[in-house]
C-alpha cells in the first residue's frame, strides 16, 4: 500500500493570510528608531518630552501672557479714569466780575451769583463734565434771573474741576420812584434793573432819586426811560456840583419832555427840556440868570424855566 505526500494545501488567490510577525521588532519601531539617529540632541530631548512636561509649559506661558494682557486692561482701565477725572466738573462754581471797581456797580454780593450759577449747573446731568456742558444755557439763565447783568460768560478750566464764570454788570445811574411807591435801581441805557428793596446796600451806591409821576408800572429788566434822558439827567447833576449847587430832588413830571430839578436852600425849581441835547447850555442858563437875579435882589418864588435855548422865565 502506498502512502502518498500530504499535499500542501493551496490558498485561493487574494485570501491569503498575511504572515505573522510575532516575535519581531514592527517596522514602525525600526522607522523611528533610525530617525531619533539623526535629530539633535536638543530635538531628541524635546521628542521624549511628556505630555505632562508640554501642558506644564503651555500652562505657563498662558499665565506670562495673561499677566501681559491683565497690565495692559490695567494700564487701560488708569487712562479711562484719568480722563474722566479730567473732563469732570465741580458744581461749585466761581464768579468774578470785570468791572472795576466791582462794588460799584454789582447789585448782589458774589455769593448770591454763585448760588444761582451753581443751581444752573445742578440743573442737568450733562453739566457735570467739560465734553457736554451748556454752556450757554447757563449764562443765559444767570442774565435773566438777573438783569444787572450786562454779558456772562463760563470759563472751563483746563486742569482744574471748578468752573468760573465771568460776568459784567450793567452801571446802576439813578434811583426811579413812582407816584405808587415803586422804586427800582436804573441803568445807563434806562433799563429798570432790581427793585430797590432787593439791593443789600443801596445807600453806598449813592444813586440820585428821580420821582416819576407819570403813572409808570416798573418791572425788572423793562426800559422806562431813554438813555438820552438819562445821561442828560447825569450831565446837569455834575454839572451843577461842579458848581457847588446841591440837589435836593428830580421829578419827571406827568406828560411832558421835562425834568424838574430843586436845588437845596432855595425856594423854587429849575425846569429843563429832556428832548433837547442842550444840557451844558441850559445849566449854563441856569447859573447865569439865577447869579443875576440874586445881584438885583429878586427871588423867584416858583420857578426859572431854561428849556428854550439861550432863553430864561422865572416865576
Amino acid at each position: 500500500m502506498k502512502f502518498g505526500r500530504k499535499k500542501t494545501p493551496v490558498t485561493p488567490a487574494g485570501r491569503r493570510r498575511p504572515e505573522s510577525t510575532r516575535g519581531q521588532t514592527p517596522a514602525a519601531f525600526s522607522y523611528y528608531s533610525r530617525r531619533s539617529e539623526s535629530l539633535t540632541p536638543q530635538e531628541r530631548r524635546r521628542s521624549f518630552q511628556t505630555p505632562e512636561v508640554l501642558s506644564r509649559k503651555q500652562l505657563a506661558s498662558t499665565a506670562r501672557f495673561a499677566r501681559q494682557r491683565f497690565g495692559l486692561v490695567i494700564v487701560a482701565i488708569a487712562a479711562v479714569v484719568a480722563l474722566g477725572n479730567t473732563v469732570r466738573l465741580s458744581p461749585n462754581s466761581k464768579v468774578d466780575s470785570l468791572n472795576e471797581p466791582a462794588a460799584s456797580f454789582l447789585l448782589h454780593d458774589q455769593k448770591t451769583y454763585e448760588t444761582a450759577a451753581n443751581r444752573y449747573l445742578a440743573h442737568s446731568i450733562w453739566n457735570g463734565n467739560k465734553m457736554t456742558i451748556n454752556t450757554d444755557a447757563v449764562t443765559a439763565n444767570l442774565q435773566r434771573d438777573f438783569p444787572e447783568l450786562s454779558s456772562a460768560s463760563l470759563a472751563l478750566p483746563l486742569v482744574g474741576h471748578r468752573p468760573i464764570i465771568y460776568i459784567r454788570a450793567a452801571a446802576p445811574r439813578l434811583l426811579l420812584t413812582t407816584t405808587s411807591g415803586q422804586s427800582f435801581v436804573v441803568d445807563e441805557n434806562g433799563k429798570a434793573l432790581i427793585a430797590a428793596a432787593r439791593v443789600p446796600d443801596l445807600a453806598a451806591l449813592k444813586l440820585p432819586v428821580v420821582n416819576d409821576e407819570s403813572g409808570i408800572r416798573l418791572s425788572e429788566g423793562k426800559t422806562v426811560l431813554s438813555s438820552a434822558a438819562v445821561s442828560f439827567m447825569r450831565v446837569v447833576l455834575a454839572e451843577l456840583s461842579a458848581q457847588n449847587v446841591p440837589v435836593q430832588r428830580l421829578v419827571l413830571p406827568s406828560a411832558t419832555s421835562e425834568l424838574d430839578v430843586y436845588p437845596a436852600n432855595v425856594p423854587y425849581y429849575v425846569k429843563f427840556n429832556l428832548q433837547s441835547e442842550t444840557a451844558l447850555q441850559q445849566v449854563g442858563t441856569y447859573l447865569a440868570t439865577a447869579g443875576k437875579l440874586k445881584e438885583q435882589g429878586i427871588a423867584p418864588s416858583q420857578y426859572i424855566d431854561v428849556r428854550v435855548d439861550g432863553r430864561a422865565y422865572y416865576k
